[in-house]
């Protein structure tokens, strides 16, 4: 599953958690846009450190498609 998100933290928290407890989810790739709420962040770093989820920063004017790229060559 490939999440592109920006500062929505609260309900990415939620989101990826769901994902995590459905074993027929292999990977979770999120793909960071700008992001800069300090619990995002939070939760990006801790988030990079589960087994299955990978963070990417995308730190460059918003571009869906290219967001959704970087997480494919990721998955």
């Amino acid at each position: 599953v490939i999440i592109n998100t920006k500062d929505g933290g609260y309900l990415l928290d939620g989101l990826v958690r769901q994902l995590l407890a459905t074993p027929q989810i292999a990977d979770v790739v999120v793909v960071s846009n700008n992001t800069s709420s300090d619990y995002t962040l939070a939760l990006l770093d801790r988030l990079s450190q589960t087994d299955r989820c990978t963070v990417l920063r995308y730190d460059q004017p918003f571009n869906f498609s290219v967001q959704n790229n970087l997480g494919v060559k990721i998955a």
